[in-house]
């Protein structure tokens, strides 16, 4: 994103966070930070093909934010992030306690900017 944006352009990203409790690509419930051969066979048992598990990159906002530092941005400021909105059932008390205590939010929203040449 940050090769073809201009000197001093911005680059704003909005994606789930891997800490979230629901996998919107599959339109389920998720458990956060699930090894992948166990995210594959827990699709297979809801009925759901698993081959497209190995293109998503769950992100968390310090991955984030380490990415777009090794391309040199550093201009980055998180933006209000948006409230829980899954749909996982009876566990939404619980998991509205695991986002409260824990600071983690669904999404992540970031704005980057990208520096001007010298």
């Amino acid at each position: 994103m940050t090769r073809v944006t201009r000197p001093g352009g911005r680059v704003y990203v909005h994606t789930p966070n891997a800490g979230s409790w629901y996998e919107g690509h599959f339109k389920l419930f998720w458990i956060p930070f699930l090894p992948p051969p166990l995210g594959r066979l827990y699709l297979r048992l809801r009925g759901r093909p698993p081959g497209y598990l190995a293109t998503i990159r769950r992100l968390t906002p310090g991955r984030l934010t380490r990415a777009f530092r090794r391309v040199g941005v550093t201009a980055l400021r998180r933006l209000a992030d948006s409230p829980p909105r899954e749909s996982v059932g009876p566990a939404w008390p619980l998991i509205r306690i695991y986002y409260r205590w824990l600071g983690v939010t669904p999404f992540i929203e970031l704005l980057a900017e990208k520096p001007v040449a010298d």
